[in-house]
């Protein structure tokens, strides 16, 4: 997508540069061959979109209960949050502010949002909300509206199986891409070969009036 004008209208997949779709068509060409028919590029694409498709489902029901990032958030919170202070704005009973080294977050003990790069990127409870409703609140456990929607159970479980049941469509495709099409005959064909035209190759050696 070279134009500028349609670049925020399409979705290009990063793909602005010259150099850019060159590089990707070079991996395409790894994945599928120099010389590929197209019905047979279009199997290759879409058994490598299956393999994606699995391999997602996989890491969602691997990761459905324990995250490597919420344990390293938890170990944090437990070794750099025990000189942290937390105190509520005076403008908004629901604000707090987090006063954890030289720097201050804002968090929201409703909403149970925080404006630390990890909340903003991921919607994961941080170890300021961790903090919060520990020191600010007094609870013992993580409230389960701090789990934002995109992490629940329910709502992973449901992605696994439409991304399964997606998987399992695509694969008649690939199925048949394999098979052997019958060769297309005219109306009028047989299916025998031709017969060639006999000559007489006296006749044609020898014009007419010539004695041989």
């Amino acid at each position: 997508m070279w134009a500028n004008f349609a670049r925020s209208k399409f979705f290009t997949a990063g793909n602005t540069t010259t150099n850019r779709i060159e590089s990707n068509w070079n991996q395409v060409k790894i994945l599928l061959g120099h010389k590929t028919r197209i019905d047979k590029t279009i199997a290759g694409l879409v058994q490598h979109q299956i393999m994606i498709t699995q391999q997602i489902g996989f890491v969602i029901a691997q990761h459905h209960s324990t995250s490597p990032k919420v344990r390293k958030e938890w170990e944090r919170f437990v070794n750099f949050m025990a000189d942290a202070t937390c105190e509520r704005t005076a403008s908004s009973p629901s604000q707090w502010k987090i006063y954890c080294g030289n720097q201050t977050f804002r968090c929201h003990d409703v909403e149970w949002t925080c404006t630390c790069l990890l909340y903003s990127s991921h919607h994961l409870p941080c170890r300021h909300l961790m903090h919060l409703a520990c020191e600010g609140h007094g609870f013992k456990l993580l409230p389960a509206m701090a789990i934002h929607d995109r992490w629940s159970t329910y709502q992973t479980l449901e992605v696994k199986n439409e991304l399964t049941a997606a998987a399992e469509m695509l694969q008649p495709i690939v199925q048949m891409s394999k098979l052997r099409l019958p060769k297309v005959k005219l109306p009028n064909d047989t299916g025998a070969e031709p017969e060639q035209p006999l000559y007489d190759y006296r006749v044609m050696l020898f014009p007419s009036g010539t004695k041989v």
